[in-house]
C-alpha cells in the first residue's frame, strides 16, 4: 500500500504490513522498492525472534510459515 492506512485492528500500516511506529515518517506515495526494503528489514526481525526463541531445528518449510506468523 503506497499510503499509511489503518489495518483491521486500527493500527497505522504501510507497504507490505509494516506497523508504523511513533516518529516514523514515510514519503507519500511509498514506492514499491521502498516497501520491499522495509519488508526485508521486518522479516529479518522476525527471523531473529525465531532463532532466539525456537530451540529445536526447523526445516525450511517449517521456518517460513513460522516467520510469517511472527511477522503478522
Amino acid at each position: 500500500m503506497p499510503f499509511v492506512y489503518l489495518d483491521v485492528a486500527g493500527i497505522g500500516t504501510i507497504g507490505f504490513g509494516h506497523v508504523v511506529k511513533p516518529g516514523e515518517r514515510f514519503p507519500q506515495p511509498f514506492l514499491p522498492e521502498e516497501a520491499s526494503i522495509l519488508l526485508k528489514k521486518d522479516v529479518a526481525v522476525a527471523e531473529r525472534a525465531l532463532n532466539r526463541f525456537v530451540r529445536v531445528p526447523l526445516k525450511q518449510h517449517q521456518a517460513d510459515p513460522t516467520i510469517s506468523l511472527i511477522f503478522n
